[in-house]
């Protein structure tokens, strides 16, 4: 494929393909990947805090999870927060993230929303590489209350409504701490299944 030809490999998806196929990650080289991802690679860019990646490797000193599989955990732990932001940002009319301008100012709002639901594929996709009977449900709970608790977030911003302190706790731990959880939960669950 020439590196503007974004049209499809038609042979290859006439082709299907088995389990194997369907995990396989797509080349970084390919014209098509790079488009998709521009939004998401362009916040990857911008420096974090990586305060989740951190905080998985604190609990990781105790729970000793190998490091193949745990370096999948971090990746999926960033790729859900940075897609999130991206989101967020389009859901909060932000301008600026981490000090530049938001991904939707730059590449429009469609582009933006594809590429960060794209990359929650992504994650998935690499989830199941951990082959773990409780990660894949981690993941789903996980993103389930993320949006569980934008949701309400938004609603009673929209609304003009102040919510109860309870359900503001609710919604914050929904919201703002699921990544922090996926940490907690895998690397517990996980660690019955690696050690």
């Amino acid at each position: 494929m020439a590196e503007n030809d974004l049209s499809w490999d038609e042979e290859a998806l006439a082709a299907g393909g088995e389990r194997s196929e369907v995990l396989e990650e797509p080349a970084s080289d390919d014209p098509m990947e790079r488009v998709l991802l521009e939004p998401y690679n362009y916040l990857l860019q911008l420096p974090g805090k990586q305060i989740r990646s951190k905080l998985a490797e604190a609990f990781n000193y105790w729970l000793k999870i190998p490091d193949e599989k745990f370096q999948v955990i971090i990746e999926v732990i960033e790729m859900l927060h940075n897609a999130s932001l991206l989101i967020d940002d389009i859901e909060d009319s932000s301008r600026l993230r981490r000090g530049h301008p938001v991904a939707h100012s730059i590449y429009g709002v469609p582009s933006v929303i594809n590429s960060a639901n794209y990359v929650y594929f992504l994650g998935l996709r690499k989830v199941l590489t951990l082959e773990h009977p409780q990660a894949v449900p981690i993941f789903c709970q996980q993103l389930l209350e993320l949006h569980r608790g934008q949701g309400m977030d938004i609603f009673w911003r929209d609304s003009f409504q102040c919510p109860s302190e309870a359900d503001y706790l609710v919604m914050v731990r929904l919201y703002k701490l699921p990544v922090t959880q996926v940490i907690h939960e895998g690397t517990l669950s996980a660690v019955h299944y690696f050690t």
